[in-house]
């Protein structure tokens, strides 16, 4: 009994977790969420630019946006990140990072 409640309990603060991480991801934009996958993917600020037609500044200003909301320092972490979140969350939010 006692270990059906610690993993009871255990299941809950992975689902609180999980929302959370889901709520940040909502407060990007859609051309922040564009950054965010080909950051994760390991392209270089001026590849973003070229593929999605924008400045480069530009990149580095939702780069800067993506690793703020979601409370992140790097593009490895990021990346590490929305892989644990794919394995995890039931929804396509994080569709595309394939």
């Amino acid at each position: 009994m006692k270990q059906a409640l610690q993993k009871s309990g255990e299941y809950l603060v992975n689902l609180e977790v999980l929302k959370q991480w889901s709520e940040r991801i909502d407060r990007l934009s859609p051309r922040e969420r564009e950054v965010m996958f080909l950051v994760a993917k390991g392209k270089l600020n001026k590849v973003i630019a070229s593929e999605l037609d924008i400045s480069m500044r530009t990149v580095e200003v939702h780069r800067a946006n993506v690793f703020d909301k979601l409370k992140v320092r790097s593009a490895a972490e990021l990346a590490t990140l929305l892989s644990r979140l794919s394995d995890r969350l039931g929804f396509d939010q994080l569709a595309g990072l394939e």
